[in-house]
């Protein structure tokens, strides 16, 4: 009954028949559903929306090379979804090259 309840509310979530979904257990905590078209496959971004955040936030940017560590290139990084706006002071005097931080 608690598959059948699970199937019900993801077809009403893709807009398709119940009916023509599968979803079997695949272990205690993990399921496996078979979707009746190629076209419908999964995907984690099914059904997002994008929106404008109106404050800013920190960003911090791991792995990236010291020689490569200038606003413009982390701009082209982030872009489209961030701009940064003001770059850390302990990134700009290169006392902590763990990261790259900036206020985005």
């Amino acid at each position: 009954m608690e598959v059948k309840l699970h199937v019900d509310v993801i077809a009403a979530r893709i807009d398709v028949d119940a009916n023509s979904l599968v979803l079997r257990m695949a272990l205690s905590s993990c399921s496996l559903l078979v979707l009746p078209k190629l076209a419908l496959r999964w995907s984690r971004l099914t059904g997002a929306q994008g929106h404008v955040l109106p404050f800013l936030t920190d960003v911090e940017l791991r792995g990236i090379p010291n020689h490569k560590w200038e606003t413009s290139t982390m701009d082209r990084r982030l872009s489209p979804h961030v701009w940064v706006q003001k770059v850390h002071s302990d990134t700009l005097g290169l006392v902590d090259l763990s990261s790259f931080r900036c206020l985005a």
